[in-house]
This record gives C-alpha cells, structure tokens and sequence, in this order.
C-alpha cells in the first residue's frame, strides 16, 4: 500500500503555523478574560446603584431611615405580648412587595399601601426575613432602590420613599 508523501514543512512555515496557533490562543484567552471582568465590573456597578452609591462613594439619591425595622432579626427582640404576624403572612406580604417591585417602574402606591398593613417594626422585620428567605435580597435595599424609580433607572424624587420612612419610624417597636 501505498501512502503518499507528507511534504516536508520548511522554518518559515513552522513559525507561520506557530504564530498563528499563539495568536488563536491569545485573542481567545483576552476574549475569555475581559468578559469574566465585564461581568464582575457589571455586578458591582448594579450592585453600586443598588445601594444609591456613586464613583465618589455619596448617595445618589435620598436614603431611608428606617432604624431597626428592616433587620430581619429584629422581631426576634419582641416580648411575648407582642402582637406578630404568622410566617405565611410574612411570605405573602413579601411576595406582594416584590410583584410590585419592576425594573421599568414599580407600583409604588402599592407598596406603600403593603407597607401600612403592618403595625409594628417587628412585624415589618418578620417580612423582612419572608422576603430574604424567599429571594435572597434585603428588603428594605429593595425599597430604596425601586421605590420612586424612573422608567430609565433614574430616581424621580423621593415623595413614595418619604411616606414609607415617615411611616415606619413612627411605628412602635413591638
């Protein structure tokens, strides 16, 4: 049987096929890289807005106050008398709060009115966790970053965000 002949590959095309194995891997390797980088660099600036933070590290827009009520360990504090909410009350007002939440402009009027159904800072905080436990964000960041949104991502104002603080901070505890 008969083969036929591998013609001999001279230096110059060794180097021609070398370089250009080199500079596949190269520009395959930097294309890898810089959207491994985009996509961090993407998650911390979405973070970033998230939070109301700019490139100065100052809030962009009018922050909520809301001391104690948002932690979601906070009705944990509650004395027995206590008037609370059962955990499925708490999930369903967490998930009503985050149907409401939109990326083109949330329902703030309905969140606001969710937020009036409860009464205390505990309860608040009882749905603070529903809602961590169910989608794994913090409420009340959540609040800050929807609530009076623009369709563009711009905050407008903070007229619903004032109400929901205003609210809040004159809870009772417990």
């Amino acid at each position: 049987m008969n083969l036929p002949k591998i013609p001999k590959i001279n230096t110059n095309d060794r180097i021609i096929v070398w370089g250009s194995i080199v500079l596949i891997v190269s520009i395959t390797t930097l294309v890898i890289v810089n959207r491994i980088r985009k996509g961090v660099i993407r998650e911390q600036i979405l973070d970033d807005i998230k939070k109301g933070i700019n490139e100065e590290g100052t809030a962009t827009y009018t922050e909520i106050k809301y001391t104690d009520a948002f932690e979601k360990d906070f009705y944990k504090k509650a004395p027995s008398t206590a008037v609370l909410i059962t955990a499925a009350q708490a999930t369903d007002k967490a998930k009503r709060l985050y149907g409401y939440f939109d990326k083109a402009g949330s329902d703030d009027e309905a969140i606001v009115e969710v937020i009036k159904e409860l009464k205390t800072k505990a309860q608040i905080s009882q749905v603070a966790l529903a809602y961590y436990n169910v989608y794994k964000s913090e409420l009340g960041a959540d609040i800050q970053f929807y609530v009076d949104k623009t369709i563009f991502g711009l905050h407008s104002g903070s007229e619903h965000r004032q109400i929901i603080t205003d609210y809040v901070n004159a809870l009772p505890n417990f």
